[in-house]
C-alpha cells in the first residue's frame, strides 16, 4: 500500500490512536485499530493468510506489536481493493479511490453498485459510479473519504517502514506515523 495513503487511511479512520473501537457499528461488530478493520474483514484477512490466525483482540491492543498488526491487516485488505480494481481504473489515482470505496464499504457493496451503474447505462469507471450514485461513498461524505485517502498515492514517504521488536523505538515511530497524521488534519482545517 501506497506510504502516502497508509497515512491518510490511518488519519481518516483512527486519528492515528491504536486500539481504538468504533463508536458505531457495522453488522459484523465494531471495527477497530488504526486501520479501523471490522471483525467481518478480519475473517477475511486471516481466511486470505492460512496460518496468520490474528485475533479481533489484536485490533484493540495498544501496544506497539498489535499496531503493527493493525497496520499490517489495514494495508492488506486494501491492496486487495486495490488488485481487485485495477482493470477498471484507468489510473493509479482511481485505482486508490475504489480500493478505499471498498476498504470503507465493503467489496459487495461496491460490486452491487457497479452492477447497477452497468444496468442503468453508466460505464463501469469511477466517473460513471459517480454520475450514477453521487452520494455513495462513506455515510457523512459521499466519496470524499476515498478521494482523501487516494491523494497520498504518489507520496513515496520515507521508505519501507522497518520491522521493529517492541521498544522506544518503536513507539516513537508509531508516534511519528500519528504526529504526521495529525499534522495533516491540522493543514486541512487551516485551509
Amino acid at each position: 500500500m501506497p506510504y502516502g495513503c497508509l497515512l491518510r487511511l490511518v488519519e481518516r479512520e483512527s486519528g492515528g490512536v491504536a486500539g481504538r473501537v468504533a463508536i458505531v457499528g457495522s453488522p459484523s461488530g465494531h471495527a477497530a485499530g488504526l486501520c479501523q478493520v471490522t471483525p467481518i474483514a478480519l475473517e477475511e484477512y486471516n481466511r486470505l493468510n492460512p496460518g496468520a490466525g490474528i485475533p479481533l483482540a489484536s485490533m484493540m491492543g495498544m501496544d506497539a506489536a498489535s499496531a503493527r498488526i493493525q497496520l499490517r491487516v489495514g494495508s492488506f485488505l486494501w491492496m486487495v481493493g486495490a488488485h481487485r480494481w485495477a482493470t477498471m481504473a484507468p489510473d493509479r489515482y482511481q485505482c486508490a479511490v475504489l480500493a478505499d470505496l471498498q476498504y470503507a464499504r465493503g467489496g459487495g457493496a461496491l460490486r452491487k453498485l457497479v452492477e447497477e451503474a452497468g444496468a442503468a447505462g453508466y460505464p463501469a469507471t469511477l466517473d460513471g459510479l459517480r454520475s450514477f450514485r453521487p452520494e455513495w461513498g462513506s455515510p457523512e461524505r459521499p466519496f470524499s473519504h476515498a478521494e482523501f485517502v487516494a491523494g497520498g498515492i504518489d507520496d513515496p514517504g520515507p521508505g519501507p517502514i522497518p520491522a521493529v521488536e517492541p521498544s522506544t523505538t518503536t513507539l516513537i515511530g508509531i508516534g511519528v506515523i500519528a504526529g504526521l497524521g495529525l499534522l495533516l488534519l491540522l493543514i486541512g482545517w487551516i485551509r
